[in-house]
């Protein structure tokens, strides 16, 4: 009885679960007295014996071609009777980390002197058990097949990697059958330790570990190594800028790092060999550094125009979208107080506890006439007001409060506008909300593909010959690469303002597939080193969220 309680705990109910459970997670089951591991042990071998078709593998381990973490974990340690436990055993596995261990220093990838002196035994000693283990590993096949395997997988991250994403990859090709995440964690990074240990036996090991700092790295060399740690520091410096670094920054920063190794991985998994071996940089879904554990109300700020489509949204469904930008960021807090933080952060979202579906956030244009701060500006929004209080009027009155709002937060806002009166609502925006003026994007992004046009040696003519072509045509997709360089510069320029600006005529930024470069400057806008406020005005007949070419400013095309 006192078995099958602790099965319970294990969330074993099964035969086959338990034959699914390594022997090693059995020999070291903590709270548990000796005779009921040593029943445990031997029930499992017992049925294993009877019922080698129920045994992960078929039972045949030594006929697999692709031995699991569950069947690399078992070769560790050496097989003995299920009574038969000994010291050195329990050093080893806890020199690769298989046992928990009170320290999470430990649990892992501990150091020679941690294990030493925890278990209280000469280094001495626990280097006998090692070097006696790396004997015994040497002369078997499945381990031997795992530093082939590993040395492949290095090799497509760039000839180096840390220790969690080498030990994640061989996970996921290996597979295993344990459901805690914890358990998963230690074997894999136990295996990997001992492919580690056993590689460095040989005369030119192809790669080694690199344990000095924080996190562990595993590189062909020490010149791989080094660049990685570099790449990390860079992430880390990044990230706690505010506004967050444009992408483009980000890759000349880590394009700029010198020496680089004769090898140096793809610009791409710089990217991410950055973040992981940084310590507290986080890389978000738009491919952008932030720290981890940002602020909520910085998440929830940049994150707007993610909650800006749908006019209503559950409290989870909100979450969801914010966590899904940045995953590591701080959670947001429970309402009342989430009511309040982005009422803050103005993303013109209301709760709503007698909506027919339930209760939820709502858009402020269900109940005002503006959406989130992506407001459509009524017809007669740009003239007097009229001497009676029809609705049309009480909405424009209503919508002029809330852009005089915006212009004393500084946050970003995009006005729609019938085409017809769009020059009449751009003079009465700036006579009304002074001081501000108008800048046109489209004038700003030629002058700038200009500038990039002659830098590149390439004639005018040539540019606008290729604008008039087919959009998969060769001539305009050199004309987008163009085009994304010319953004940067414009980028640059608008959040270096130091004043108030409208923006009119985006109409180049939909055809260049240049959308993005609104969206950082709406994250930028009214922020401690952004420019103090950025509006947008966008021509469209119809209501609704802005689009431009039918493309809104969160990146969305619509068709």
């Amino acid at each position: 009885m006192e078995a099958r309680d602790v099965l319970d705990r294990m969330g074993i109910q099964s035969v086959q679960q338990l034959l699914a459970v390594d022997r090693v997670r059995l020999r070291y089951l903590r709270g548990v007295g000796d005779k009921i591991r040593k029943e445990i042990r031997e029930r499992a071998k017992r049925i294993a014996q009877l019922r080698p078709d129920l045994v992960p593998g078929g039972g045949s381990g030594e006929a697999a071609a692709w031995a699991s973490i569950d069947r690399l974990v078992e070769q560790l340690l050496p097989r003995r009777p299920a009574g038969d436990e000994r010291s050195e055993d329990r050093l080893l596995a806890a020199y690769l980390g298989l046992e928990p261990a009170e320290e999470e220093s430990m649990s892992h990838w501990p150091t020679a002197g941690d294990v030493a002196r925890s278990s209280g035994v000469p280094r001495s000693k626990l280097a006998e058990v090692v070097d006696q283990a790396r004997q015994r590993w040497h002369k078997n096949r499945d381990l031997n097949a795992l530093r082939t395997e590993l040395d492949a997988l290095l090799k497509a991250s760039g000839y180096v990697a840390t220790v969690e994403e080498m030990a994640g990859q061989l996970l996921a090709a290996r597979g295993s059958v344990q459901e805690d995440p914890g358990d998963r964690r230690r074997q894999s990074h136990a295996v990997l330790r001992a492919a580690l240990e056993l590689e460095a036996l040989i005369e030119e090991p192809r790669f080694a570990v690199f344990a000095e700092a924080a996190p562990v790295l595993i590189a062909k060399g020490p010149e791989h190594a080094d660049y990685a740690r570099k790449l990390g520091a860079v992430a880390d410096r990044l990230c706690v800028e505010d506004p967050l670094p444009a992408p483009r920054r980000v890759e000349e920063q880590l394009d700029a790092i010198e020496p680089r190794p004769e090898d140096p991985p793809t610009m791409d998994r710089c990217w991410r060999l950055a973040v992981a071996a940084s310590g507290q940089a986080a890389l978000s879904a738009r491919k952008e550094l932030y720290p981890k554990a940002m602020a909520a109300t910085a998440a929830l700020r940049l994150a707007l125009g993610s909650l800006a489509g749908p006019e209503e949204l559950t409290e989870e469904e909100l979450r969801k979208r914010v966590h899904g930008r940045f995953p590591d960021a701080e959670p947001l807090p429970p309402r009342p107080e989430l009511d309040r933080l982005l009422d803050a952060v103005g993303a013109g979202r209301v709760w709503s506890e007698d909506h027919p579906k339930g209760p939820r956030y709502v858009s402020r244009s269900v109940v005002a006439s503006d959406s989130g701060g992506w407001s459509d500006l009524p017809r007669h929004a740009t003239s007097e007001a009229a001497p009676q209080a029809t609705e049309e009027v009480l909405d424009a009155r209503d919508l002029e409060e809330k852009i005089a709002h915006a212009a004393g937060s500084g946050a970003f806002l995009a006005l729609t506008v019938e085409p017809r009166w769009a020059r009449k609502a751009e003079t009465e925006l700036l006579r009304r909300f002074q001081p501000r003026e108008a800048i046109s994007l489209e004038v700003l992004l030629l002058r700038a593909m200009r500038d990039e046009a002659e830098a590149r040696k390439v004639k005018w003519p040539v540019v606008l010959r290729a604008d008039a072509e087919a959009r998969d045509g060769k001539g305009f997709r050199n004309l987008l690469r163009l085009a994304r360089a010319a953004a940067g510069r414009v980028q640059q320029d608008l959040l270096a303002l130091d004043r108030p600006v409208l923006l009119t005529n985006p109409g180049l930024l939909a055809r260049y597939d240049l959308m993005p470069l609104l969206s950082a400057l709406a994250e930028a806008s009214g922020t401690k080193k952004g420019p103090p406020s950025l509006w947008l005005l966008v021509p469209q007949y119809d209501g609704g969220l802005p689009q431009i070419d039918r493309v809104t400013p969160a990146g969305d095309r619509h068709g």
